[in-house]
């Protein structure tokens, strides 16, 4: 089907347009806090990524997971009439993809929050812990059923951390689009692909990626390590390195209005150059 279809997408405001890439076990639900601080100024598309929950069926064949979502957001793009390269943020495995589409020239500017480095022969060793351990696949299934009605909101916010950034504070989310996200853990396309999630390439084509591009990473991050962030900033030697004090993973989940300050900032810096 294509990428015109009525998959789950966040789409609000009017402006400059911003494409917001969901981290690899959310869906673009992860963003909508976020959504509502940048909506007053820019046009905003935030995609659910193929495989992922809610969004349009996965097909690799003989492409890599990284290509395939990469090639569904070009699609998009051009189905909503943005054939000219537009500011993209990432989260996690959607900012490896926003540097995907930096290097086919569809970007005007990254800001790649956390992103791992996906080139590292241990990478799905290390995916497999962070997200497919049973115990958290277990708690998504269980959350589904009366025990997540019966809980207090406020555990089900942290139960959220837990899962998602290895923390119990409680995320700033709401109760229906935290559910979405919980569920979508068990729906990670790059547990379901196993290794053939790792045809290659694994790693944009970092000499083809030309403009400016933020690196940003939480000093609280428990779940990409730091020598992944150095890693890339020694790979991209033209990248700017933003540290977000006691932010962790996805860190537009506990303090949305922070990240979208951030990014309507970045993309103000810009324009104006």
């Amino acid at each position: 089907m294509s990428a015109t279809a009525e998959w789950e997408c966040g789409r609000a405001g009017s402006g400059a347009p911003i494409v917001l890439l969901h981290s690899g076990c959310c869906t673009w639900r992860e963003w909508r806090a976020v959504i509502s601080g940048l909506a007053r100024e820019r046009r905003v598309i935030a995609p659910t990524l193929p495989g992922s929950y809610g969004g349009p069926p996965l097909v690799v064949r003989q492409r890599s997971l990284l290509q395939a979502h990469a090639d569904y957001v070009e699609r998009l793009l051009d189905a909503s009439g943005l054939t000219a390269p537009v500011a993209i943020v990432g989260s996690s495995h959607g900012a490896v993809t926003a540097l995907e589409l930096a290097a086919r020239g569809r970007a005007s500017q990254v800001i790649a929050l956390a992103p791992p480095w996906t080139s590292t022969p241990v990478l799905f060793g290390y995916g497999a812990l962070v997200f497919g351990g049973t115990l958290p696949l277990r708690i998504a299934r269980g959350l589904e059923g009366l025990a997540w009605s019966r809980t207090p909101a406020s555990a089900r916010a942290r139960v959220g951390g837990l899962m998602l950034q290895f923390s119990p504070t409680p995320l700033a989310i709401s109760d229906d689009d935290l559910l979405a996200t919980i569920r979508s853990v068990r729906d990670f396309p790059f547990l379901r692909l196993g290794p053939g999630a790792f045809r290659k390439p694994v790693l944009p084509d970092l000499d083809q990626i030309r403009c400016p591009v933020v690196i940003v990473y939480g000093t609280a991050e428990r779940t990409v390590p730091r020598s992944m962030t150095e890693r890339w900033m020694q790979a991209l030697p033209h990248a700017e390195l933003i540290e977000l004090a006691g932010l962790r993973h996805v860190p537009h989940l506990t303090d949305p209005d922070r990240i979208a300050a951030l990014l309507l900032e970045q993309t103000q810096t810009l324009s104006t150059i």
